[in-house]
């Protein structure tokens, strides 16, 4: 639901390259689960394309993690692969690093057998999700992004 939204943009002709050196990780960031300052930057500060993007992710999130733990509960190493390369996309979109970069860690490993290692790395992500979540829910209902 994320991807296709950033995708009708791109069809629309709205999405727009993003500068990096507009969006690089504010101090404040370091402590938060995602970058507030980034993720208005990246948007050009377009509050209703903000709030289209946070509600995507927040109506995704629950799928998101499901997918995560089904292919974990089947020992699914190529099904956890793609959950975790889900996740790590819609949280690069929020900038949400410590997410993104725990996904691409999984994302890396989860190439043969589930393992130890996997298996926290998942828990480890299962908690930054939704860390991030509950962020993005608290800074959308303080009415910073209005849709």
């Amino acid at each position: 639901m994320l991807f296709d939204f950033i995708e009708s943009l791109q069809h629309a002709g709205t999405a727009h390259h993003i500068d990096a050196s507009v969006v690089e990780a504010t101090p404040a960031a370091a402590a938060a689960a995602f970058d507030a300052v980034a993720l208005q930057n990246s948007m050009r500060r377009n509050q209703s394309m903000i709030a289209e993007v946070v509600d995507a992710f927040l109506g995704e999130h629950q799928k998101l993690r499901s997918n995560l733990d089904e292919a974990l509960t089947r020992g699914d190493s190529e099904a956890l692969r793609r959950a975790a390369h889900a996740i790590k996309g819609s949280c690069r979109i929020c900038f949400a690093a410590t997410a993104a970069e725990l996904a691409e860690t999984l994302e890396s490993k989860a190439t043969s057998a589930i393992t130890p290692d996997t298996q926290g790395l998942a828990d480890n992500l299962r908690s930054a999700l939704e860390r991030t979540t509950n962020e993005l829910r608290a800074w959308r209902g303080n009415a910073k992004v209005s849709s």
